[in-house]
């Protein structure tokens, strides 16, 4: 009767915890829980192709914060790109973060990777470039 209960507590776990393709497998945290933060750049991909020290040019000391209010803000250093703040949700699977730049603009991010620590999203560019973010959690 012992192995009963676990059996289900291992299918439960099984069918519902892989949502992302880069994981966590099982997380016992919510994925609003693990958005939640300031995230920096760990590395910038485009096309498969690493673009951190651009990135990093472009936008230094960027800095991506998402509360739990549903607010966010990105900052740099860059007084040409001085960052953006406004609202973001998740879709209903919460596989993509939907940010809502206050006045004009949004931008889906799908979520391929969310734990603790580690944020990794993409996005398809205005030019049709597939936009690769690996954030890690600031400490």
């Amino acid at each position: 009767m012992r192995t009963l209960p676990l059996l289900l507590f291992s299918l439960l776990f099984t069918a519902n915890s892989c949502r992302y393709e880069e994981g966590p497998r099982i997380s016992f945290r919510s994925p609003s829980s693990r958005i939640t933060g300031d995230w920096v750049m760990n590395k910038c991909l485009q096309n498969t192709v690493d673009r951190t020290s651009e990135f990093n040019v472009l936008f230094p000391n960027y800095t991506l914060s998402i509360g739990d209010d549903k607010n966010y803000s990105i900052v740099t250093s860059n007084p040409l790109a001085p960052g953006e703040k406004g609202t973001w949700v998740f879709n209903d699977a919460k596989t993509e973060i939907d940010l809502r730049k206050n006045g004009t603009g949004k931008s889906i991010w799908k979520i391929l990777r969310l734990t603790a620590k580690e944020l990794h999203a993409s996005q398809v560019d205005m030019n049709g470039n597939l936009i690769e973010y690996q954030l890690r959690l600031r400490e």
